[in-house]
């Protein structure tokens, strides 16, 4: 079973919506209006201070045009990652949001979540890592944190990875959710999490496959999807 905090999000509504990569005061502002379930922060380091900043460059282009191109259409949907904002200033002033961490850095999950309470009070904590060992820890620290598997981009095999360290669910790659996933991950009391979810087709669809939260760059048009399915309307039906 998921935290309590958790749970209850999930029970009045399923999918939750997650809004990826605020990781500037800009992003906040722009995404906050649309009322995402969770905001999503990257947790990394800068020296010794915690930070929320990625900390991936993008695919390399060749051509100086595309580089450009891909940059500022980064800048626009996240905010420019060139200039990491401390985790504790983006935190300032978000009393009562769910959110989510998605550790970046080896060693700092116990600390992200310590520098949360420390500075607002969250109506409920997620956090993802692909260091999972750390995980164990965490839950026996802040049982209260919902945590999962963070980066999975390959099919799991079994639930088995996740009950080792103590995981409430897993946070996948979209591309790689199927319903039989979905299902045997349920079965042993664990959450699924699909990521980047930015097409609405690709909404609907994982939506229908009964995922517990959808990590979007675009929760306004998560909402849509959302409002549409409730009416028993498709996305396709629009077009």
């Amino acid at each position: 079973m998921p935290p309590q905090r958790i749970a209850e999000l999930l029970a009045r509504s399923r999918p939750l919506i997650c809004a990826h990569r605020v990781n500037t005061r800009a992003r906040l502002l722009r995404v906050l209006p649309y009322a995402p379930h969770m905001i999503e922060l990257d947790v990394n380091t800068v020296g010794k201070s915690l930070v929320a900043m990625h900390g991936v460059a993008q695919p390399p282009l060749r051509n100086p045009i595309a580089r450009a191109i891909v940059a500022e259409v980064e800048r626009l949907i996240v905010g420019d990652p060139h200039k990491p904002v401390s985790l504790r200033e983006l935190l300032e002033g978000l009393e009562g949001v769910a959110l989510w961490l998605d550790v970046k850095k080896r060693g700092v999950c116990v600390r992200a979540v310590e520098e949360v309470y420390r500075v607002c009070n969250p109506s409920a904590v997620a956090l993802s890592t692909a260091f999972y060992p750390e995980l164990k820890t965490l839950k026996r620290e802040h049982p209260e944190v919902a945590a999962f598997l963070g980066n999975v981009s390959f099919y799991p095999p079994s639930p088995s990875i996740a009950l080792e360290v103590d995981a409430d669910g897993i946070s996948i790659e979209y591309h790689y959710l199927d319903r039989d996933l979905v299902e045997m991950m349920h079965g042993a009391d664990l959450l699924v999490a699909a990521w980047t979810v930015n097409d609405e087709q690709d909404m609907e669809s994982v939506v229908r496959l009964g995922i517990d939260i959808l990590i979007t760059d675009f929760p306004d048009v998560a909402r849509e999807v959302m409002e549409r399915l409730s009416r028993g309307h498709s996305v396709l039906e629009s077009w």
